[in-house]
């Protein structure tokens, strides 16, 4: 008779371990798994670098949100991608116009520059740019009683340094004009300083 319960207790607990590695086996509610890419990473992607440049052209890289469209998430990407050229430029615009300025010159030229960032990327358009390599991975996840998919899209935008020129000097016009209508003489001087400075490195750069 006691045989028979030892017997029992075994069963019991090889049962109660089996089932607990079950359990812990099974994915967590949210778990998320690569099941999917559209080939190599982009040395960008992988490395995690936004921007490169290399033998006369500009690389930018864009992300999409989270998709469930490969396609709309790659569109995503590549506007994103555009969208961080214009946001260097304007970058570059600053950093130049600021350039020689200290005490009261140099808050008042960089509040006007931060005021014009947002109308430089609203009216910028960026000639030349092109989607050079797309690249998306798509990713599983436990929703508990399903399976959803998705996608991480990216993108590597190309642009030359002379259509980056292009650009760069439509973006320093339209801060010389908003100064011009303002009236703001050393904000106006600090803008065609930034624009004749950005040309002449971007042209050394080519």
């Amino acid at each position: 008779m006691n045989r028979l319960w030892v017997y029992s207790g075994l069963v019991v607990l090889v049962l109660g371990g089996a089932l607990a590695g079950c359990a812990s086996n099974k994915p967590m509610v949210g778990a998320e798994s690569l099941v999917e890419t559209s080939g190599d990473k982009p040395d960008l992607v992988k490395k995690n670098l936004g921007f490169a440049e290399s033998n006369g052209y500009k690389y930018f890289v864009g992300t999409g949100d989270q998709s469930h469209d490969m396609d709309v998430g790659i569109r995503s990407a590549e506007l994103t991608g555009k969208q961080h050229i214009v946001e260097a430029i304007a970058a570059d615009i600053r950093s130049e116009a600021l350039k020689g300025l200290s005490g009261t010159d140099r808050d008042a030229v960089g509040r006007f520059i931060e005021d014009s960032v947002a109308l430089v990327t609203s009216r910028v358009r960026v000639s030349g740019a092109f989607l050079e390599r797309p690249y998306w991975e798509k990713y599983q996840r436990n929703e508990g009683n399903r399976l959803s998919y998705y996608y991480r899209s990216y993108a590597v935008v190309k642009i030359s340094n002379e259509d980056y020129a292009g650009a760069a000097q439509m973006a320093a016009d339209i801060m010389i004009q908003k100064a011009i209508q303002e009236k703001d003489r050393r904000a106006e001087q600090a803008a065609r300083g930034a624009k004749e400075r950005l040309l002449g490195i971007i042209e050394k750069e080519q």
